[in-house]
């Protein structure tokens, strides 16, 4: 039930402005972060010309997610709904948990999108100034300590702009937004097309479409960034509450941002493996032989930038142009936006009691939560110095591909939620879906959901490394020390302990078991001890996520409760006119 502190007695409502246009434009500006250049590089280094069926296969395990997360976003539109649901499913230790979880995810952003950026004018330093010596990104991919310098640099403006207000915000993200959705389909259509006529079509076939096998196809899935690329559907759901017609248009958003998505991303794999040429400097990939496309290291130059070598080989030097501002101006904008994203979720936390009362503090004169965008700097500045000390690396690249496999599986774990709602709703509120109803759902559910689970142990895997091999274990870790946070935290968090019922203990039990299980995997599978090898230990994953699915069911709070909770909500929405 809603308690007497949310939003029922709050006065103010959010505006409803927002359209279908609104809505996917939204989803559409974060799924197309800084993904479209660097991932198709590390999926074909990986997976050979395969890398395409992985892009299609991340693109269908994300939109069965997304599409469980489409019906309950039309079933109760709430503002930043995604880290909320469980705590009307599940209780409030569960949506605790959640919580932390999605604020682990965003938190990271502005460190992985200032790497970008540091990569970025790296690739432009060695194309315009070969011989300057200039280092920002070291050859195994982690910041060196100049990039750091500049990075801080780069975030310091951003928190200036924070405080200056989030009209800025939206100003960058709109520059970055019209660049991006002008340079991808240009990239596409030229890259194609001059690849073919210069006579790299072979490549997809040579040595072979598969030369390392099945098993890169769905591992690299969340290791290269495929899977941080889909993310950005999550959106709509978070602004629903603004959405003038929310149960009609948050699902329809949805979905014409993942098919765009699909589409584009597919292409640009295509694009990337239609136009490499091997073995040349004006591409960047010096010394790498025909076919080997595990040659395509992050010591390669076209590492820092590939579409941009990519375009400026074939001559495309408009679309290099293009593609160049798009990397200096979008990786600013979206580490803006998720400052600013992080330090509203840090303030929200401490409003509730799960952490210090200090985030809540907002400045009288630009209105804005400022500990938390500090939090953020901090943050920021330890990710990238533990980069340059070589932590941050994973088993196939450097800080950027670590920091996309922590974004990408602290999400995934988040999104598990999505699939348990739907199903939940439509026992508690059968009446609120009539606008969107998934077909087949409750045999799309639990997929979805053993699908999350199988990303979250590929995720958590790859961050194991000979500079790190602890890296998963680490990842696991700091999502059940939110509970632990939850319990031990003393400051004026008693009156919300104390509140505390049986049923938000048992509601929890899932996720605490889920976390648990895939620790115990990631020691015994094939990314530490090979007791469990491929295909055994993706096995185990699959029933244990079907199993801990039906757990997740048996565990939510009664029925009664949860449709009283939602007739309340959806009696007093967050949204107004």
């Amino acid at each position: 039930m809603i308690s007497s502190g949310e939003s029922r007695e709050q006065t103010a409502k959010l505006k409803k402005g927002l359209k279908l246009r609104d809505l996917y434009l939204a989803a559409i500006s974060t799924i197309f972060a800084t993904a479209w250049i660097l991932s198709p590089y590390y999926a074909a280094a990986s997976a050979g010309p395969a890398s395409i069926i992985s892009w299609i296969i991340g693109g269908i395990f994300i939109t069965l997610i997304a599409i469980t997360w489409a019906e309950v976003g039309s079933v109760l539109p709430l503002a930043g709904g995604v880290a909320r649901y469980s705590t009307y499913t599940h209780g409030k230790v569960a949506g605790a948990i959640n919580g932390w979880a999605n604020l682990l995810s965003v938190i990271v952003y502005p460190a992985l999108e200032t790497v970008a950026l540091l990569s970025f004018i790296q690739a432009m330093i060695m194309i315009k100034f070969p011989s300057s010596g200039v280092t920002l990104i070291s050859s195994i991919g982690t910041p060196t300590y100049l990039g750091v310098v500049v990075a801080l640099l780069v975030v310091g403006v951003l928190i200036y702009i924070n405080y200056s207000g989030i009209g800025k915000i939206k100003g960058m993200n709109l520059v970055a937004n019209i660049i991006k959705l002008i340079a991808m389909p240009a990239a596409i259509i030229f890259i194609i097309a001059f690849g073919l006529a210069h006579g790299f079509g072979h490549n997809i076939v040579d040595p072979s479409f598969a030369p390392y096998g099945y098993k890169p196809i769905l591992t690299i899935i969340p290791a290269t960034g495929i899977v941080f690329a889909y993310l950005g559907f999550r959106q709509p759901i978070d602004m629903a509450a603004e959405a003038i017609d929310a149960k009609r248009h948050v699902a329809r958003a949805i979905l014409l941002a993942m098919a765009t998505s699909f589409a584009i991303y597919t292409l640009l794999e295509v694009a990337f493996v239609f136009g490499l040429k091997w073995n040349s400097s004006a591409f960047g990939t010096t010394g790498v032989a025909q076919g080997n496309w595990l040659g395509l290291s992050s010591s390669q130059p076209m590492a820092t930038m590939p579409m941009l070598y990519v375009a400026s080989g074939l001559g495309l030097f408009v679309i290099a142009i293009l593609i160049a501002l798009a990397g200096l101006v979008g990786p600013p904008a979206d580490a803006g936006q998720y400052t600013a994203t992080s330090s509203r979720i840090l303030f929200g936390m401490s409003r509730d009691g799960f952490i210090g009362k200090t985030f809540s503090k907002v400045s009288e004169r630009y209105r804005i939560p400022y500990f938390g965008v500090i939090a953020t700097f901090i943050v920021t500045a330890v990710l990238l110095l533990l980069g340059v000390a070589g932590y941050l690396v994973t088993s196939i690249g450097g800080a950027w591909l670590a920091l996309t496999s922590i974004v990408s599986s602290t999400s995934v774990f988040a999104y598990m939620v999505g699939p348990l709602s739907m199903v939940i709703f439509r026992k508690s509120n059968p009446e609120e879906n009539k606008f969107f109803k998934v077909k087949f759902g409750n045999i799309i559910a639990p997929v979805a959901f053993i699908v999350a689970g199988l990303m979250f142990y590929w995720g958590a895997g790859t961050l194991f490394s000979s500079s790190d091999p602890y890296g998963g274990y680490l990842l696991v870790l700091a999502i059940l020390l939110g509970l632990i946070l939850i319990f031990t935290f003393k400051r004026g968090n008693e009156t919300w302990k104390s509140n505390i019922k049986s049923s938000d203990i048992k509601g929890s039990i899932w996720m605490i078991v889920f976390l648990v299980f895939t620790l115990v995997i990631l020691y015994l599978g094939s990314y530490q001890l090979n007791v469990l090898p491929v295909p055994y230990d993706w096995i185990t994953i699959v029933i244990g996520s079907a199993i801990i699915y039906v757990i997740a069911l048996k565990t939510a709070l009664p029925i009664e409760t949860i449709r009283k909770t939602v007739s309340e909500l959806l009696e007093n929405p967050e949204g107004g006119a």
